[in-house]
């Protein structure tokens, strides 16, 4: 079994476990620190052909969280249905054909590492958001007062925007073949 960590931004809350065998599951730390296991990935696993459907039919209510996804070269987050650990066992438990060795792979090896991933990412972003604030207060006293720089700031802006619509009717006019 391997693990790997999502990079980038947003994703430091994301650990993806996969085996050869069986595929992979994202599992999420939420901010309040519950471990949450991405339930389209547990079905995948266990060998459904439609994973979300039987994921939107199980009954079991879960958590809607953001999970990151990677396909090739691109990646982003949706909105996927994430299940807590006994919620997990439970849904694996309604399992009708489960792959042999899944529950104990789930139960054993990805559970149990999951446990010993700690939250060091609700430090990091407080700190991070006490830098922000902090350096915007400091910024604020820079505030333009004076008036009439605002006067020729504004006089700038208007010639600019003259100097768009100027090239925007040259364009069209030589894309219309007028010129």
């Amino acid at each position: 079994m391997s693990r790997y960590v999502f990079e980038g931004k947003n994703f430091e809350n994301c650990v993806v476990f996969s085996d050869e065998r069986y595929g992979e599951i994202r599992m999420l730390v939420d901010d309040d620190g519950t471990k949450l296991y991405a339930g389209v990935d547990i079905a995948a696993c266990m060998g459904y052909a439609a994973p979300g459907k039987v994921i939107m039919r199980c009954g079991i209510p879960g958590r809607i969280r953001m999970v990151p996804w990677v396909f090739k070269k691109k990646q982003g987050a949706t909105d996927t249905r994430c299940f807590e650990e006994e919620e997990a066992r439970q849904f694996i438990d309604r399992g009708q054909s489960l792959p042999e060795g899944f529950r104990e792979w789930f139960c054993q090896e990805v559970v149990q590492q999951s446990r010993n991933i700690k939250v060091e990412r609700e430090v990091r972003i407080e700190e991070g958001k006490e830098y922000e604030f902090e350096k915007c207060m400091e910024a604020e006293p820079n505030v333009i007062k004076s008036r009439s720089v605002q006067e020729d700031v504004f006089e700038k802006l208007d010639s600019i925007i003259m100097e768009i619509l100027t090239l925007k009717k040259e364009l069209a006019g030589k894309m219309n073949g007028i010129t």
